[in-house]
């Protein structure tokens, strides 16, 4: 089978690790897409969301890259770790030189472990993007260890925290969105936190991530918004009001929304996915009138 697209090296920059990526160029000005890879997979993932999206940024005729970064998270340089960060930088700037770019239009996209890696890219670096959008995104290392207690996910925190005979807590949450120290002040690209209901019962990240990720900015943009405790058990019992906002563009209904400031979170009927088709509605809806033609 021909693969959908090609690989590329992106090469060391001053804190950057040199790496691989899958990359399609656009035939002309357009949005990039910098699609980061789940927990324990890379680059080289081919089949599944990794496919589905490339295929339709494709379609398109956007830019789209998939950089290795670290490689998949259980050293201590992944999982969130500064170098991580600066690879997904190196990432866009090969991208954005290689490519032609349309500047306006940059997002950087995530499930599951992607979600996780997006958010540390979103409070860790500086570099200006339009959107960053996190679905099932892991934002807390403490709580996904215990809640993954005797699996591989359980073993790679702990292998990326340094930790002996008990999990380094302290590092764990220096390496969790939901807790980690803030670089970007400002300029907050458009945030949109994506969770399937069902997530945790039919998937590896329950729904709180994304409400604690969504809570934490949201106590400091607008008070009001946070998610209070009631609200939260209505959504874990599933009986807060659904059909209330419009469905997404794959139809799949809508239980809660909300926004605070540039963020948006929406909790669906669904459980551990990214839906290529709302991503691509979303792209459009927020770079409007600066698409091409």
């Amino acid at each position: 089978m021909r693969l959908p697209f090609e690989r590329t090296d992106i090469p060391a920059g001053a804190t950057a690790p040199a790496q691989k990526a899958r990359h399609v160029p656009a035939q002309r000005l357009a949005p990039l897409v910098v699609d980061l890879h789940s927990w324990m997979t890379a680059e080289t993932q081919l089949s599944g969301q990794p496919e589905a999206l490339v295929t339709a940024v494709r379609r398109a005729g956007w830019n789209y890259i998939r950089p290795a970064l670290l490689g998949p998270n259980g050293n201590p340089d992944a999982c969130c770790g500064e170098r991580v960060i600066a690879a997904i930088e190196a990432a866009i700037r090969h991208a954005r030189q290689n490519g032609p770019v349309l500047e306006d239009a940059i997002f950087v996209v995530g499930e599951s472990g992607g979600g996780f890696s997006a958010l540390c890219f979103l409070l860790g670096s500086t570099m200006p993007v339009r959107g960053v959008f996190a679905w099932a995104a892991i934002t807390d290392l403490v709580a996904w260890h215990r809640e993954q207690a005797g699996t591989r996910y359980a073993e790679g925190i702990e292998r990326c925290t340094g930790s002996k005979d008990q999990l380094n807590v302290s590092e764990a949450l220096r390496r969790s969105p939901a807790h980690m120290a803030i670089v970007r002040h400002g300029n907050y690209p458009v945030i949109r936190l994506y969770a399937g209901i069902h997530d945790g019962w039919r998937g590896a990240t329950p729904i709180t991530h994304s409400i604690d990720f969504f809570n934490r900015l949201a106590s400091q943009w607008e008070p009001a918004k946070v998610i209070s405790s009631p609200e939260i058990l209505a959504l874990l019992r599933r009986s807060a009001p659904g059909g209330a906002e419009r469905p997404l563009a794959s139809k799949q209904p809508v239980h809660f929304l909300r926004e605070a400031g540039p963020m948006r979170l929406v909790i669906y009927e669904g459980a551990h996915e990214m839906l290529t088709a709302q991503v691509i509605a979303d792209i459009r809806e927020i770079a409007g009138t600066a698409l091409p033609p």
